[in-house]
């Protein structure tokens, strides 16, 4: 499921880079907690395809092949990640787009 918030994307339509609004929202999150890899990445390269350079992406993983894979597919395709963080029984992972 992806869950879009046109509002942040919007914010950033001047033609130049786009950054998350100042409450710290991504501007798109990616539900994967049940997938497991590859799907997870497969997922996450097709959204991360589809976002303007500069955008924020929240993935939601859960399980160890994700969490070890997900940051390093994520790197290899040269994005940025800003943080990943344990949440509960899941991981939130922010990615900026390059």
């Amino acid at each position: 499921m992806v869950k879009i918030n046109m509002q942040h994307i919007m914010d950033g339509c001047d033609g130049g880079a786009v950054f998350p609004p100042a409450d710290g929202l991504p501007h798109i999150t990616l539900y994967i907690r049940d997938d497991h890899f590859p799907i997870t990445y497969i997922k996450a390269k097709l959204t991360l395809e589809a976002m303007e350079r500069g955008q924020i992406l929240e993935l939601l993983i859960k399980g160890a092949e994700p969490l070890r894979n997900e940051p390093r597919t994520v790197r290899s395709e040269r994005h940025k990640i800003i943080s990943l963080r344990k949440n509960g029984d899941y991981y939130r992972l922010l990615v900026r787009k390059s």
